[in-house]
C-alpha cells in the first residue's frame, strides 16, 4: 500500500524524470568529470539547468552556473534554490580567481579569439589542481570530409567548433591547461579535458 505522502513523492519523481534527460555532450562530460562531495562546480553555459540539477542530486556538489539568457537564469534559480546561477557572459565570469574545483563548458560556435578569451577566463576561476571539461559535438574525420564535399568549405574556413580534436587540444595547451586529453563521449560527441596545475 502506498501512503499519500509516498504517492506525492512518486508523482514528483515522475514529473522530474523526463526533465532530467541530458544531452549526449552533457552525459559525456559527467562521465569524465572527477569530483568529490562538496566540490564547487561551474556550468559555464547553463542552458536548462539539468546538468546542475544532476550534479546537485547525484554528486552532492556546490553548484554554480552562468547563462546569457535571463529566462534560463530565472528557471534555474526557481528550480534549484541551492544553486548560484548568474546572468553573465562567459568571457567575464563574475567569480574570484581559484573559485572552482571543476568547470564544464559546452563548445558552441565561437570564433577562435572569443574561445581563447573564454578559456583564459575559465583558467582564472579554476583552483590549482582543478579540472576543465569542454564538451563538444564531434564528427569523426570521414563525416567531416563528407560535410566538406557538400558544403564546399576549405579547411581554413571551417569554424572553430567544427575543427578536429588536434586543433582543440592545441588551443587548450596554448591557453595554459596541462595534462590535456580527448575522451570520446559517444559516436558524435567528445570531451576535451584539461587541468590547472598548482602554483
Amino acid at each position: 500500500m502506498i501512503s499519500k505522502v509516498q504517492s506525492k513523492e512518486l508523482r514528483r519523481e515522475a514529473i522530474l524524470a523526463p526533465r532530467l534527460k541530458l544531452s549526449p555532450v552533457e552525459r559525456g562530460m559527467l562521465r569524465w568529470v572527477v569530483l568529490d562531495p562538496g566540490d564547487r562546480v561551474l556550468d559555464a553555459n547553463t542552458r536548462d539547468g539539468l546538468m546542475l540539477e544532476y550534479l546537485y542530486r547525484n554528486m552532492e556538489c556546490e553548484i554554480c552556473g552562468l547563462s546569457t539568457d535571463m529566462e534560463q537564469v530565472k528557471e534555474s534559480r526557481s528550480r534549484l534554490q541551492n544553486a548560484d546561477v548568474m546572468y553573465s557572459n562567459t568571457q567575464d565570469i563574475p567569480w574570484r580567481e581559484d573559485s572552482f574545483d571543476a568547470v564544464m563548458l559546452r563548445k558552441e560556435r565561437y570564433e577562435n579569439d572569443r574561445l581563447c578569451a573564454i578559456l583564459e577566463e575559465v583558467l582564472r576561476v579554476l583552483k590549482p589542481g582543478g579540472q576543465f571539461l569542454l564538451g563538444s559535438p564531434y564528427y569523426p574525420s570521414p563525416l567531416r570530409q563528407l560535410a566538406r564535399i557538400f558544403t564546399q568549405e576549405e579547411e581554413e574556413q571551417i569554424p572553430a567548433w567544427k575543427q578536429n580534436k588536434k586543433a582543440t587540444l592545441q588551443l587548450l595547451r596554448e591557453v595554459g591547461f596541462q595534462q590535456v586529453s580527448w575522451q570520446q563521449g559517444d559516436l558524435l560527441s567528445a570531451v576535451a579535458v584539461g587541468w590547472k596545475t598548482g602554483p
